[in-house]
Parts: structure tokens; C-alpha cells; sequence
């Protein structure tokens, strides 16, 4: 998948990277050196997923977006939670907005 990610990119001349990496473990990227990341269907699957937000929090500019996907349970059996947020850089906000649809859309 990343690899027909690179080559769409550079056909339509995006420029963007892609990168694979073991989410459990520190990412090899500066503070504040990311615009955006893309996590789908993950965070579900991580022992310590906040430290993975905080972690990508770390490497997201000011005013830079995290979207993903995961599976929650919702009104009483599995849904879907959409986030879209804007990962603030105040380290007294606990955790970035979300926007649920909860599997109603």
C-alpha cells in the first residue's frame, strides 16, 4: 500500500512521504517536523494508545492534524469513531477533539 502510495504521489506530483513504523516504540522523527499523520485502524490495537497520541503529538507542527479510524464500542456493540483533529500543542489539553459518528452515518 505505501509503495502505490509513493508512486501516485510522484505521478501527481504531491509532495508528501510515507513511512512505515513499529508504533509501539518512539517515531524517528524531530518535534514538530510532521503536517499531518494518518492512523487507520490502529490506535485498537496498541497496549499504551496514549502514548502513541502523545507521541504523535510530540512530532506534529503547531496547528498540524492527526486523522484516523478505530473501532470502539458504541451504544452497546461495535462502532466507528472518525477523528479529525487538530493535535494542539498545549500540553494542558489532555487529548485532541474527536467527531464520532458512531457507526450512524
Amino acid at each position: 500500500m505505501v509503495e502505490v502510495a509513493r508512486t501516485r504521489a510522484a505521478r501527481d506530483k504531491v509532495d508528501a512521504t510515507f513511512a512505515v513504523h513499529d508504533v509501539s516504540a518512539p517515531l524517528r522523527f524531530a518535534d514538530t517536523s510532521l503536517g499531518g499523520v494518518l492512523a487507520i485502524l490502529v490506535v485498537q490495537h496498541l497496549p499504551h494508545p496514549a502514548a502513541f497520541i502523545a507521541e504523535i503529538r510530540r512530532c506534529l507542527r503547531p496547528g498540524g492534524y492527526l486523522l484516523g479510524l478505530t473501532v470502539v464500542e458504541c451504544n452497546g456493540g461495535p462502532g466507528h469513531v472518525s477523528v479529525l483533529a487538530r493535535a494542539y500543542r498545549d500540553r494542558a489539553s489532555a487529548q485532541p477533539p474527536a467527531v464520532s459518528d458512531c457507526g450512524t452515518s
